[in-house]
């Protein structure tokens, strides 16, 4: 009968737990406490995508080190800040062989092993949607680009107990900007279309 009891009991904590996970996360900024939240490296992915042979098709790439720091105060949402660093050399393709060729020769990982994105102002267009305005540096050149960025909800991460912020972001930028030119006489675009998923976790 013990015996019965427990497997009961652990059934019943077991649903419990699978319930937590599977919870729609809280889509209100403003119960959220003000402070400092590190990006999930684990959780976090970059893409980029270029046209190729002049719009054939699209290739696809990632960053695989991404690391972050945010600090996020939902009265204030425009006085946020975001810094999003970038290992260049963490270049994933399709091609494996030739990653390593794209860090050394488009993102020049060699001299400059770094790309950083620093925010300088954050606009809400809604409780969901916004837009960071930053420099980005890459390849030694920093410029202005604005990123979109949507909110997807936070929760209480069941695993760790911590207040856990989820996001997606959009960017568009021109690699030629930062001296980046290689292969276009081959019909690889300009423009650069950027993508990132991410979740951030509340500090300590």
């Amino acid at each position: 009968m013990r015996l019965a009891f427990l497997s009961l009991a652990a059934s019943v904590m077991a649903f419990a737990g699978c319930a937590s996970f599977s919870a729609p996360p809280s889509l209100a900024p403003l119960s959220l406490e003000a402070g400092d939240y590190r990006l999930d490296p684990h959780h976090t992915t970059v893409l980029w995508k270029v046209d190729h042979l002049g719009g054939l098709s699209k290739f696809v790439g990632r960053f695989d080190e991404v690391t972050g720091v945010m600090s996020f105060d939902p009265a204030k949402p425009e006085q946020g800040k975001i810094d999003i660093r970038i290992v260049a050399t963490s270049v994933s393709t399709s091609v494996p062989g030739f990653s390593n060729t794209i860090a050394k020769t488009v993102f020049d990982s060699n001299d400059h092993p770094e790309i950083r994105f620093v925010s300088t102002d954050i606009k809400t267009v809604d409780d969901q949607t916004g837009i960071a305005l930053g420099e980005l540096t890459m390849r030694g050149v920093t410029r202005p680009e604005s990123i979109q960025i949507k909110y997807n909800g936070s929760k209480i991460n069941p695993l760790n107990g911590k207040e856990t912020l989820g996001f997606e972001a959009k960017a568009e930028i021109s690699r030629s900007d930062y001296g980046a030119t290689a292969w276009t006489i081959f019909g690889v675009g300009d423009s650069i279309d950027l993508e990132v998923y991410s979740e951030f976790i509340r500090s300590e």
